[in-house]
């Protein structure tokens, strides 16, 4: 991992989590910020690549990660008291079964370029559906105002099988951006908000007018 990656993403976690602290409370953000080094770190491309070395064609390997998140996921709900066997099953079996899934995919596909397969698109609704119709336990962090936990198991289990087990090529992002990156999403941004987003927003009540100044640190999260 190259450093001035290892920082930027470092920089970020701190800068979110400590934004979701000022948001919704302390009390479990250091199992917040190891979520989002889940996500975050992935965006390094050195990263994925060890990640890929490491697990190589090994079975146990490429699951171990996610043995890992169960287990992050597992301490979570028991620091905050909510511990339960039927969600610690559901979460082991949301995390394991897109796995099993893609594994498929990486055997059928192997020898040939990879395409979007049956077993792939089946993990991708794996994923999805759980989360869209409220199957996975309801915890959040770092308190109940907070991220939901289905979410962030989600997004990073979904990286992790996409960039590291199934190694589609052509996937990734990075938060290294450049001049031209900065510009570009500005003006794109500007004009979507003039022209659309905006009008749209207001037409739907969805932005309203308000004298009520919040907190600086508030105003990415109100934004979000």
């Amino acid at each position: 991992m190259h450093r001035s990656e290892w920082l930027l993403n470092l920089i970020l976690i701190v800068v979110v989590t400590v934004g979701l602290g000022f948001h919704a409370g302390w009390a479990l953000t250091p199992l917040l910020a190891l979520f989002l080094w889940g996500y975050i770190g992935q965006a390094d491309a050195g990263l994925v690549r060890a990640l890929r070395s490491w697990a190589g064609r090994s079975l146990v390997r490429s699951a171990l990660p996610l043995v890992a998140l169960w287990g992050l996921f597992a301490v979570s709900q028991a620091v905050a008291g909510t511990s339960s066997i039927k969600a610690l099953l559901t979460v082991l079996l949301y995390l394991l079964a897109p796995w099993a899934l893609v594994q498929l995919h990486v055997r059928l596909s192997r020898g040939r370029d990879a395409r979007l397969t049956v077993p792939l698109l089946l993990a991708i609704a794996c994923l999805w559906l759980p989360i869209e119709i409220g199957l996975l336990p309801a915890l959040k962090l770092p308190s109940e105002r907070g991220v939901p936990v289905s979410h962030l198991l989600g997004l990073v289990a979904a990286l992790y099988l996409f960039q590291v087990v199934a190694r589609l090529e052509g996937m990734g992002y990075t938060f290294r951006l450049g001049a031209k990156d900065w510009s570009a999403s500005t003006v794109y941004f500007a004009v979507f908000a003039a022209v659309i987003g905006v009008p749209l927003a207001v037409s739907l009540d969805f932005i309203t007018s308000s004298t009520q100044v919040q907190a600086v640190w508030n105003w990415p999260l109100l934004g979000l």
